[in-house]
């Protein structure tokens, strides 16, 4: 189901369910989506700077080639997410979920990582991940370097 005529920029979807929405290529900034189910959504190429994911359910969800820069994803389930040319510079993304997610040429500049869980990832070009990195990847994330 397409949002096109729903979605605007500043909106409060807060603990919404969300599931399988299309939501790509839109202007969503500072938009609340907190604790929503958001299961299966497609955010590719949606603007979606300064909006707060905080304990969202983003689980198998589109973000290719979104701007999530100054977002909170803190706490959020981001398992097979994929992230692919996504822009995450300043986002919260302590506590988050990125099991099996894509990570491929994202930009992580200046984000914040803290007890976040990275497992069986895709991981951006340049990044030679290991079984016995994965403890310590927040250490790669803060060294890589486009």
């Amino acid at each position: 189901m397409t949002v096109r005529r729903l979605a605007e920029s500043g909106i409060d979807y807060s603990g919404r369910d969300l599931r399988g929405m299309d939501f790509s290529n839109q202007d969503l900034r500072k938009t609340g989506f907190a604790k929503a189910n958001l299961t299966g959504a497609n955010f590719s190429g949606t603007k979606l700077c300064n909006s707060n994911f905080t304990l969202a359910n983003l689980e198998d969800t589109n973000l290719r080639d979104a701007d999530l820069s100054d977002s909170s994803l803190a706490f959020a389930n981001l398992k097979n997410a994929n992230l692919q040319n996504a822009c995450l510079v300043r986002v919260n993304l302590n506590k988050a979920d990125l099991t099996n997610a894509n990570l491929q040429n994202v930009d992580f500049t200046d984000a914040s990582f803290r007890n976040t869980r990275f497992t069986n990832l895709t991981p951006p070009q340049g990044w030679d991940v290991t079984e016995e990195d994965q403890d310590d990847i927040y250490h790669l994330i803060r060294t890589y370097r486009k």
